[in-house]
């Protein structure tokens, strides 16, 4: 089956990584041709940016969510554990005693989960090759575009 040539626009973005990461691995589908780096347009623009994305050194393992109470701490990281053979690590931190957890820290350690981004991208895949329809209709991507456009300054909205 012919592959489908793709490349990435944009490398800041929070889920850029995983989703190349997805292509690449899927090498029996897509063939990936180029990445182009945003982030010098983006920054110019911008009055103040701050992001975590690929470009940062070392940033993938710091992704985390963090829920703070005045009972305990709740953390789940890395958020995006590339490669995704990777495992995530649920720590939680506890005040005091309760019925299921002593006072203090523990560490739960989650089994690897199958990327995110592969079935996206199948589905992405069927939809070129017409062997599904394509759930979104053209208005729809169309409007997602302008969107994108308007609030990024470059258009001006006029819906």
């Amino acid at each position: 089956m012919k592959k489908i040539r793709t490349a990435q626009l944009g490398i800041t973005h929070e889920h850029a990584s995983g989703k190349m990461e997805a292509a690449r691995r899927l090498s029996d589908i897509f063939e990936v041709v180029g990445v182009v780096d945003d982030s010098a347009s983006t920054t110019a623009r911008q009055n103040a940016l701050i992001h975590t994305g690929i470009t940062d050194p070392d940033a993938i393992p710091h992704r985390r969510v963090i829920v703070r109470g005045t009972k305990g701490t709740f953390e789940l990281f890395p958020t995006e554990p590339i490669p995704y053979s990777n495992p995530m690590t649920l720590r939680f931190t506890f005040a005091e005693n309760n019925p299921e957890y002593a006072k203090g820290t523990h560490n739960i350690e989650l089994p690897p989960m199958s990327t995110r981004y592969d079935a996206q991208l199948i589905e992405f895949a069927r939809c070129v090759r017409g062997e599904i329809e394509n759930p979104y209709p053209y208005e729809h991507e169309l409007l997602v575009q302008e969107v994108l456009l308007a609030a990024c300054g470059n258009t001006n909205w006029s819906k």
